[in-house]
């Protein structure tokens, strides 16, 4: 067993999302890299980050007892673990290679499915959020709850929607 290191995080990763026929080992894709940068723009993140330097895991090859490993920690340190899937499922699903099996086999557009303004952003700064004037940022997927989003945003375009507005649009 190692400390926490890049191939130590890969093995985290390996354990949290490990693949199948279909979906990619998270391990495979190269994450631990843009997990470490990742956590330095939120101060948890890195935190816990930080916390798992001190956790010793046993190789990637060992499925049961890295299982056991990550059960051991969301027990013992469920903030830590939290903050950790944050950022493993975060850095996961914007991958390009997930993203595309996402659009190939669901149907939606390939991009990372955190909304503008989550504090995961992977790509350039961090956008500024709905604002007054700009044009309706709801995907529309041609369902009945994405139609009715768009069009509250085109009845009111000046409007700055707050996070509790955008938790109470529909959904289904």
């Amino acid at each position: 067993m190692t400390p926490l290191s890049e191939p130590g995080l890969e093995s985290i990763l390996a354990g949290l999302l490990p693949g199948d026929g279909t979906w990619p080992n998270a391990a495979d894709l190269d994450l631990a890299e843009e997990i470490i940068m990742l956590a330095q723009r939120v101060p948890e993140q890195q935190a816990a980050l930080s916390r798992l330097r001190d956790l010793t895991l046993p190789p990637r090859s060992d499925t049961s007892g890295l299982q056991q490993a990550l059960e051991q920690l969301e027990a013992a340190e469920p903030a830590t673990f939290g903050a950790l899937l944050v950022l493993a499922y975060g850095a996961y699903y914007a991958h390009p290679h997930v993203l595309a099996l996402i659009e190939e086999r669901c149907g939606y557009a390939a991009r990372p499915p955190m909304p503008l303004g989550h504090s995961i952003q992977l790509d350039g700064p961090d956008p500024l959020p709905a604002t007054a004037g700009g044009p309706p940022t709801w995907r529309s997927d041609g369902t009945l709850a994405a139609e009715q989003v768009r069009s509250m945003q085109a009845a009111d375009p000046d409007r700055v929607w707050t996070d509790e507005e955008i938790r109470s649009w529909p959904t289904s």
